[in-house]
């Protein structure tokens, strides 16, 4: 059985002083994006860190995104490859991307501008129309349970990211008041926002048995964590054969990206926890 122990774990970015002039350079470029959403994406998914492509692969096999945005131009035939989506909206090629930061931020917006005054982003709500743009904007597989949690989770992220007074503060925005009940729906806010829930492909549900989906289990071998069963392709019975060792491993990309790749059969690789740093929610798999 393959069993890996990740724990992805981030300090406050020591970046953001290097690349805010691109951010406000983004900004001015494309003035109908609100302040904050670029720096809300890029903290998310990198912490603000421009990923090199000559960095080590996860030892998951779990794909690298590349830039201070953190998207993908090889998705290992799993991830939806969002910089070449980027790089077609924006007229702003992969290659330009990578050779520059101020590339990768001038792309990125105007991506999301174009989605985010797409005719079909109708909704009348900030909250709302920001999240339809993120969905659009994600690299996680838009099928399977686990993948619409793994795509929801992301964009909480983000929508909570500015929402944050602290955050608005640091990085130079005023804190938005966004209606996440109405973003999410009620319950499944409460899940996603929970310390302690349970998932399965059968459904979703959170300490206080209020569900996703469908009412299933806690997990029973660690009560604070989400209980998110990978597919049996990626892992089988030790045969007899004692634990020896425990591995623990940083993430080479965010929490919702190392939650869907578990769903890829091709990954091979299966993982008890993984620990979300924004607020140390906890993802158990089998």
């Amino acid at each position: 059985m393959k069993r890996l122990l990740y724990i992805f774990l981030f300090t406050a970015s020591s970046c953001f002083g290097q690349y805010e002039t691109a951010f406000q350079s983004a900004y001015s470029s494309h003035p109908t994006i609100p302040k904050g959403i670029l720096e809300a994406v890029a903290y998310t998914n990198t912490h603000i860190r421009n990923i090199s492509t000559d960095e080590q692969i996860s030892c998951s096999g779990m794909p690298l995104p590349y830039g201070v945005m953190g998207v993908f131009e090889n998705g290992s035939n799993y991830f939806q490859e969002n910089g070449k989506t980027i790089a077609s909206l924006s007229g702003i090629s992969v290659e330009l991307q990578k050779n520059a930061v101020e590339a990768q931020i001038q792309a990125y917006a105007a991506a999301f501008e174009v989605l985010f005054h797409s005719p079909e982003n109708t909704s009348e709500h900030l909250g709302e129309q920001l999240h339809l743009t993120l969905l659009d904007l994600s690299e996680i597989p838009d099928s399977g349970l686990v993948n619409h949690f793994a795509r929801e989770v992301q964009s909480y992220e983000i929508l909570k990211f500015l929402m944050d007074p602290q955050l608005a503060n640091q990085f130079g925005f005023v804190p938005y008041q966004f209606n996440l009940r109405t973003i999410f729906g009620a319950q499944n806010l409460k899940v996603l926002s929970a310390k302690t829930i349970s998932i399965s492909e059968a459904g979703i549900q959170n300490e206080q048995l209020e569900s996703y989906t469908v009412q299933q289990n806690k997990s029973t071998q660690y009560g604070p964590a989400i209980w998110n069963p990978a597919p049996t392709c990626n892992f089988s019975s030790r045969s007899g054969t004692a634990i020896s060792a425990i591995t623990i491993h940083t993430i080479q990309g965010t929490y919702a990206g190392a939650i869907s790749w578990s769903q890829n059969c091709a990954s091979s690789v299966s993982y008890h926890y993984v620990v979300r740093s924004s607020d140390g929610q906890i993802t158990q798999k089998q």
